[in-house]
């Protein structure tokens, strides 16, 4: 086998679907000045696992400890990144569950991007019932949402 220099310039997200009591766990968040909606996760750092990964960045934004469930879904389109050019999004939605939803912090209004500063995170619970793949503001995250839709 060769080896190569050539470096491919990839975004690997780790997201979770938390759901309890038929609503779903969706975050509301304010970065290089784009509000954006999206399922509660971020990004692969070097060196970690998914698993770790996501469960890192629920303690880090939610504030509670994850049980990591199967894989749900890697999505079947390409997804360039929206703040870097030449840079694939590749996005890893997982199963999770929690016994501390009490200890999230969720928000009852929802925001305009004129009332957010940048990194202002606010989390909501959406009832599946009610679940719209264009509530969310990336591909991947409406693919996912219209797939928990079907179920």
């Amino acid at each position: 086998m060769q080896k190569t220099d050539r470096l491919y310039p990839f975004s690997i997200r780790i997201y979770g679907i938390l759901i309890h009591d038929n609503k779903l766990l969706v975050t509301e968040e304010k970065w290089f000045g784009m509000r954006m909606i999206k399922l509660p996760g971020g990004g692969l750092e070097y060196g970690e696992a998914p698993v770790e990964a996501l469960k890192r960045e629920f303690m880090e934004e939610c504030g509670v400890e994850i049980v990591v469930g199967k894989l749900l879904h890697t999505p079947k389109q390409f997804i360039p990144a929206i703040f870097y050019n030449q840079v694939q999004v590749v996005p890893i939605y997982y199963q999770v569950e929690t016994s501390q939803t009490e200890h999230i912090a969720v928000s009852k209004l929802w925001h305009s991007e004129a009332e957010m500063k940048n990194a202002d995170l606010f989390f909501h619970w959406v009832n599946l019932s009610e679940l719209k793949p264009d509530l969310f503001s990336f591909p991947g995250d409406m693919e996912m949402a219209a797939l928990l839709k079907c179920e």
